[in-house]
């Protein structure tokens, strides 16, 4: 699968579908490496819903198809530069991919998708992850900020970290983006490219279900 398949990157209380008032427990102002270590529990698997959106805006046509997604965390490996990594694997639609996730220090979660042709860096996120923060990668410019409220199918999150994401090649639908909770991980990703408004452009989005331990 392309990008819009996870590819990420990007969780409820136990083994069952949960609607966790976080406010009671905010999150906080700074975040280190080790507040996600959900990221690295071998046997951790999210599920999330994914939509994915087909749209031509000269002709007005958007198709919306929905279906699961769910990302295992399989097997610790080595990996040289990396305290810590682990592999991921996605499933979706009888087909899996694999994503290998690495921790340096106390600065970083770098995130490697895996095909035929090696390693290539997906996405990093330098710690802590504080509101206001931005950096360059190799093609996209990054922020991040809090978002008040973010409602999904489990449940209403408070004072989530949202990373964005702009793309400096090819169009970005306004903008990428991550939102996290490092008690849960990665509750939604959505990812949007407009190539023309003639052409079939994808809107793809996951929300989070819930957390199997």
């Amino acid at each position: 699968m392309g990008r819009p398949g996870f590819y990420f990157i990007l969780i409820v209380c136990g083994m069952v579908l949960v609607g966790c008032d976080t406010s009671k427990n905010p999150v906080g102002e700074t975040t280190t490496p080790d507040d996600f270590a959900l990221f690295f529990k071998v046997g951790t698997e999210w599920i999330y819903e994914l939509a994915d959106t087909t749209a031509n805006l000269y002709r007005r046509s958007f198709v919306v198809s929905k279906d699961t997604l769910s990302i295992l965390v399989r097997e610790e490996i080595p990996l040289e530069g990396c305290d810590r990594a682990v592999r991921w694997v996605i499933f979706r639609n009888g087909e899996a991919d694999s994503m290998v996730v690495c921790q340096q220090g106390d600065s970083a979660i770098l995130f490697f998708r895996e095909d035929r042709f090696g390693r290539h860096l997906w996405l990093r996120f330098p710690f802590p992850l504080l509101p206001g923060r931005t950096w360059a990668g190799d093609f996209a410019d990054y922020s991040i900020d809090r978002v008040s409220r973010l409602e999904l199918p489990s449940g209403e999150f408070f004072n989530v970290i949202r990373v964005k994401e702009i793309e400096r090649q090819g169009n970005s639908a306004g903008f990428n983006a991550y939102y996290l909770d490092p008690r849960f991980g990665i509750l939604k990703f959505y990812w949007g490219t407009i190539v023309t408004l003639f052409e079939v452009n994808h809107l793809i989005s996951w929300d989070f279900l819930k957390k199997k331990d």
